[in-house]
């Protein structure tokens, strides 16, 4: 576990250097975003907690177009706020890429919990839960 932390806040260093070189990326998702079973906007923040101790905020917006931009922000390290390169999203499945980190978070919807399950990897896999 301290070994994931670790790994993590020496991550971190590196996206405070990359920030200042990539910015926000813009996004495109899939418009059935909105058309999870709850009815739920995919538009907005989505918290987790990333190995039991690093707090994670997914900040997603939405443009008139109906492209989404998304940036994560690690909330324990600084309010480091990082870019999403890629980012897909159906009514039912999420993928995200940043790779800023080399990382990637991959998820099912799941009705009974209204969250975002999955696997964040980064080097290895940690379970992470995105929710209102």
């Amino acid at each position: 576990m301290k070994a994931s932390i670790k790994f993590l806040v020496g991550a971190a260093l590196t996206i405070v250097t990359c920030m200042s070189q990539a910015g926000v990326a813009g996004l495109s998702g899939e418009s059935s975003a909105e058309k999870t079973a709850n009815n739920q906007k995919f538009e907005g923040d989505w918290n987790g907690t990333l190995a039991g101790a690093l707090h994670l905020v997914l900040h997603v917006k939405k443009s008139a177009s109906g492209e989404y931009t998304a940036v994560l922000e690690s909330v324990d390290q600084g309010h480091a706020m990082i870019p999403v390169d890629k980012l897909d999203v159906s009514a039912e499945h999420l993928f995200l890429s940043v790779n800023a980190v080399k990382g990637i978070f991959d998820a099912k919807w799941d009705d009974k919990t209204n969250a975002w399950i999955g696997t964040w990897t980064q080097g290895q896999q940690l379970p992470l839960i995105l929710s209102r």
